[in-house]
């Protein structure tokens, strides 16, 4: 580089650097080998959590990738890239949430040390959503810990150690985001594949939730008053588990965490039924009646951060579901987001409705089903028209291992 083309760029990064200063975002992104300035928002707004959860709207999960078995393109979905993340918010969604696995991006097991590439690589999606002045959901997915509550002592202790050392170092890379980037402890906490679980169970969910809010708000900065959510056991909606939720602490930043693919026999399973109806709507709407009364009455905010309908040849039931179940959430002051495995085809758990290969939506009425019923949508941009699938589609080709988690 010539001296006069360092001294230019110099230049630029010093004016880049005084213009975001000026409006309160971070500079930590700017760098002077580069011309592009990526700048986060440091900002905190000083909102309440129930005031955080009911203005993040609708929200869809970026499935399957950060979360998937040793690097992010394992189960066959394509890296992702900024594109991807605008399409999605060009569309109206507010919230993305980014499911991510940490425990395969270890470089010290003694001490649960996370691989600075992969943690700058999280950071860089992280940003995707938070340039397009989206919220951003992270947390621990699909790590075995999550399949580890147990009675056991020692058991506990190693889960509890984890924990507190993941969110120290993700709470430490970032403390100086805004409050639009939020942590979510974990992903459907349980013993092994025991989803029904005990109120012993349920009391150490409650352990490891605090050990891990603890540790955040340890660190300080922003994490102080960053919105935290807290799963149920499986972060389950079901009765019993939603009013075995507690919150160890007088924390008023957190919130529960709650994944609700219901009806289940609707939504869930490939070979239920495929049509709405009046016992439907009756279970959803008794599903957030006792989310009201558990935690929305006594002020205690709640974000659906999993729910979907998987595709059994019946689109317009998937939308009209999409708008009633959005509907409802809305009426409680309660985010809804989409699990979107980018999977699409015939039967369970085929949660596709953004082709990411493609860069658009499959199933854009379910989209805005979504967006459209928080009233806050952007006019529909054109879509393709929707395929009518013939079969199970093919995302790739090749020989596949993901055998525990992929979906």
């Amino acid at each position: 580089m010539t001296e006069n083309k360092q001294k230019l760029l110099k230049r630029f990064v010093s004016g880049a650097t005084a213009v975001a200063a000026a409006v309160g975002i971070s500079t930590a992104m700017i760098s002077s080998d580069t011309t592009t300035v990526s700048a986060y928002s440091s900002k905190m707004r000083g909102m309440s959590a129930a005031e955080i959860a009911a203005d993040m709207g609708a929200g869809w999960n970026l499935g399957n990738s950060l979360e998937s078995e040793n690097n992010e393109t394992y189960w066959g979905n394509p890296k992702t890239t900024k594109a991807m993340i605008d399409k999605i918010a060009d569309r109206g969604f507010k919230t993305l949430r980014i499911p991510v696995r940490w425990d395969d991006n270890y470089t010290d097991w003694s001490n649960y040390t996370i691989n600075s590439d992969y943690m700058r690589r999280v950071e860089e999606v992280v940003n995707y959503g938070l340039d397009d002045n989206m919220y951003v959901i992270i947390n621990v997915h699909h790590n075995d810990l999550q399949k580890w509550v147990s009675t056991d002592s020692s058991t506990q202790w190693r889960v509890k150690s984890e924990l507190s050392s993941i969110w120290t170092q993700i709470a430490d890379h970032f403390k100086d985001y805004g409050d639009k980037l939020i942590f979510e402890v974990n992903n459907e906490p349980r013993c092994d594949e025991d989803w029904g679980g005990n109120t012993d169970y349920y009391n150490i969910v409650n352990e490891y939730n605090e050990t891990a809010r603890a540790a955040i708000r340890s660190v300080g900065g922003n994490n102080s008053r960053r919105l935290v959510l807290l799963p149920t056991y499986c972060a389950s909606a079901d009765s019993p588990k939603v009013w075995g939720w507690k919150n160890l602490s007088n924390d008023d930043m957190v919130a529960v965490s709650i994944h609700a693919y219901k009806p289940f026999d609707f939504a869930y399973e490939g070979n239920g039924h495929n049509y709405w109806t009046d016992d439907d709507y009756n279970e959803l709407q008794n599903m957030f009646n006792d989310l009201n009364s558990a935690f929305i009455s006594k002020g205690i905010p709640v974000v659906i951060g999993e729910f979907g309908a998987t595709e059994k040849g019946n689109y317009e039931a998937r939308v009209k579901y999409a708008g009633i179940y959005a509907s409802m959430a809305k009426s409680y002051g309660i985010p809804c987001l989409w699990w979107d495995n980018n999977v699409t085809g015939y039967g369970g758990e085929k949660f596709g409705i953004y082709d990411r290969n493609g860069g658009y939506f499959i199933y854009g009425d379910i989209a805005d089903a979504i967006i459209n019923a928080y009233g806050k949508g952007s006019p529909n941009p054109p879509t393709p028209p929707t395929p009518t699938p013939t079969g199970d589609i093919t995302l790739f080709s090749g020989k596949s291992s993901a055998k525990k988690w992929a979906q």
